[in-house]
């Protein structure tokens, strides 16, 4: 099996709709990173302790209006890690992977974007491997765990996030089927 999450961006923001024609408008908080230690810390021991990969989809352009939550929600995981580090004497294994999807599909095509997508995380997904066992008598018999959890993310946490999970689960079954 290959274990993925999926949400939103996990710090303090929102969407101000201030007409019915026009993209709501994001408005990051005064105190964006309230509870993203809290947050962190909360899926590193659901997850069994696990590093944990976060693969960013959000537009990095000024159009947008996501380019503000984009650093901010890099900005979060070197404050949770700070924070995580003050409070628990230990560094959590947070790693961020950018990849704007709309840019690159609209500047080199879908195509190129899926294979861009698959050069970038393929690194990740060998070195994180997968959950292998099989059923015996007594059960599931794990022979192996995955090493790393996947996050992936959008604003809306909807058609980029589905797109890419669709994507990279297909080609790690293509990949387990050589």
């Amino acid at each position: 099996t290959l274990l993925c999450r999926r949400g939103t961006v996990p710090v303090n923001w929102k969407h101000e709709l201030h007409s019915s024609v026009t993209a709501p408008r994001i408005v990051v908080s005064d105190a964006p990173y309230e509870g993203v230690d809290d947050y962190y810390e909360g899926v590193h021991e659901r997850y069994g302790g696990r590093p944990m990969v976060i693969v960013n989809l959000l537009r990095c352009d000024t159009e947008s209006g996501e380019t503000t939550l984009s650093e901010t929600f890099q900005q979060s995981l070197r404050e949770a890690r700070q924070r995580l580090e003050a409070r628990k004497g230990k560094v959590q294994e947070l790693t961020m992977c950018n990849f704007d999807w709309h840019r690159l599909k609209k500047e080199l095509g879908m195509d190129t974007s899926i294979k861009g997508l698959w050069e970038r995380l393929r690194p990740h997904l060998e070195q994180s491997g997968l959950t292998e066992g099989m059923w015996g008598p007594g059960g599931l018999e794990v022979e192996r765990r995955q090493a790393t959890v996947l996050r992936y993310n959008c604003a809306d946490s909807l058609d980029r996030t589905n797109l890419c999970i669709f994507m990279v689960t297909q080609q790690v079954l293509l990949e387990q089927c050589r």
